[in-house]
């Protein structure tokens, strides 16, 4: 497998990942399927190589912590499915602020949170 390096510096690599991840979720919701970007985040995730990783990660977890789900919605599923053990902290806060929250989704999204942190054998 082929690695895919996205830029020569950390701010480089955020902005290209930033831009390639908008340009998935203009095809999903073009598709009128918003599922539809997350088999792409993976993939395209698992191909980071081991020097981007870290700065990518850093990206999910300020996207998990964002007010707005839309933002949040590929963030969490990348963390599920690859197993970043760096974003229990931002998932713990995550789940704080959702068990304050008054919009229908909430109680739906703290499961999925509480989901995510026995992926990663985080206590819930």
């Amino acid at each position: 497998m082929v690695d895919m390096n996205l830029g020569d510096d950390p701010a480089e690599v955020r902005a290209r990942w930033l831009e390639l991840r908008e340009m998935d979720d203009q095809i999903a919701k073009g598709n009128k399927d918003p599922n539809e970007a997350i088999p792409r985040a993976i993939a395209r995730y698992r191909l980071l190589t081991d020097r981007d990783r870290p700065v990518i990660d850093e990206v999910l977890i300020r996207q998990i912590e964002s007010p707005e789900e839309d933002t949040r919605f590929v963030a969490l599923a990348l963390v599920d499915t690859c197993r970043i053990t760096s974003a229990a902290e931002a998932l713990h806060r995550l789940k704080d602020w959702l068990k304050e929250q008054s919009f229908p989704g909430a109680p739906y999204e703290v499961a999925r949170v509480d989901g995510i942190l026995r992926t990663l054998n985080e206590p819930v």
